[in-house]
C-alpha cells in the first residue's frame, strides 16, 4: 500500500487520545483496522474501525442515513495460543508467514510474543514465540500444532464468553435505560473471516443514538465480555449543488435559508473560488 492509497482527513484530540479520520478504499479499510485494532503504539492501546461510507448521486445530492441507527461492533469468541520454536530466526520467520491466515474461516493475527509485565507468567516466557490470536473457539491444541510447525504449543487466556448470553445482555441494557426508545434491534450478517459481531439499533432520535454510543463505544458489560464499539453517522448532512444562474435567480430565497439557519437546521451557501 503507498502514501497515495491513504489519506488523512482530519486529526482531533478528544479525551486525551489522538483521532485521525483516514480516506481510503473500503477493502483496504478493513486491512488497516485488523494491523492497529488493539495493538499497543507509544504505550497506548489503539482502537480503529471502518466507517460507512457515503456517495453523491447524480443530482448531487448526498445519499440519506440512517443517522439515527447505532452500529455496535465487537470480537466474537476466539482462542489465542503460543507456539514456541528452538531459535528467535524460526520464530520471525513464521509469525510473518502465519500473520493474516485464514484458520476455519477466520483471520488470525500473529505477533511475536512479548514478556509479560511481572506475575508468575514471566516464568515461562520463551523470546522464540509467536502470539496467535483470534482463532475459532473450537480450535484443537494439534491443529495449531501441525499449522505452525511448533511441537510446543499452548493455549493462554482467550475471550471465550457466551455469544447469546451477551445479545441478550446488551438488549436488556438498552430497554432498560432511562427516557431512551427503541424502535428496532437487529443482529447483522457477522463478518466471519475478521471474527466482528455487529448489531444495528434504531432510536426514535439521534440524540438518544448519541447518548447510547457515549455510554457504549469502549465500554464492557462484563469483565469476561469484548469492549464495544459503537459507531454512529452525524446528523443528516444534505448537500445540493446548482448551477450559479439558478443561484442568481433564487437568491433571495437562498440567502433567507442561510439567514433562518440560526433558528433551526444549519445552511451554508458555498461558491467555487472561479466563480466568486
Amino acid at each position: 500500500m503507498s502514501q497515495d492509497d491513504v489519506h488523512i482527513l482530519s486529526l482531533q484530540t478528544h479525551d486525551g487520545h489522538i483521532e485521525a479520520k483516514i480516506l481510503t478504499r473500503a477493502s483496504r479499510g478493513r486491512l488497516i483496522v485488523f494491523a492497529l485494532d488493539g495493538t499497543e503504539f507509544r504505550d497506548k492501546i489503539m482502537a480503529s474501525e471502518v466507517s460507512e461510507t457515503v456517495s453523491a448521486n447524480a443530482m448531487g445530492e448526498l445519499n440519506k442515513r440512517q443517522v439515527d441507527t447505532l452500529t455496535i461492533t465487537w470480537y466474537a469468541p476466539s482462542l489465542n495460543m503460543i507456539a514456541t520454536y528452538l531459535s528467535m530466526e524460526t520464530a520471525r520467520q513464521n509469525q510473518q508467514a502465519l500473520d493474516g491466515k485464514i484458520v476455519g474461516g477466520r483471520r488470525i493475527k500473529v505477533e511475536m510474543n512479548r514478556p509479560p509485565i511481572g506475575g508468575p507468567a514471566l516464568r515461562y516466557y520463551n523470546p522464540a514465540s509467536v502470539k496467535i490470536m483470534g482463532l475459532p473457539i473450537n480450535t484443537p491444541v494439534c491443529d495449531v500444532s501441525s499449522m505452525t510447525g511448533s511441537s510446543s504449543v499452548r493455549p493462554i487466556k482467550s475471550n471465550t464468553y457466551d455469544l447469546q448470553q451477551l445479545l441478550q445482555d446488551l438488549r436488556q441494557r438498552l430497554i432498560s435505560l432511562p427516557r431512551i426508545k427503541i424502535t428496532s434491534f437487529d443482529r447483522v450478517a457477522d463478518n466471519n473471516s475478521e471474527g466482528l459481531v455487529t448489531v444495528k439499533v434504531r432510536f426514535d432520535s439521534w440524540e438518544d443514538a448519541n447518548t447510547v454510543r457515549d455510554s457504549l463505544d469502549g465500554k464492557r458489560l462484563r469483565p469476561e465480555y469484548p469492549m464495544f464499539r459503537a459507531h454512529l453517522p452525524e446528523p443528516l448532512y444534505f448537500r445540493s449543488i446548482i448551477p450559479i444562474q439558478q443561484y442568481q435567480a433564487q437568491k433571495r430565497l437562498w440567502d433567507s435559508f442561510a439567514k433562518d439557519s440560526e433558528k433551526g437546521p444549519r445552511v451554508y451557501i458555498d461558491f467555487p473560488a472561479s466563480r466568486q
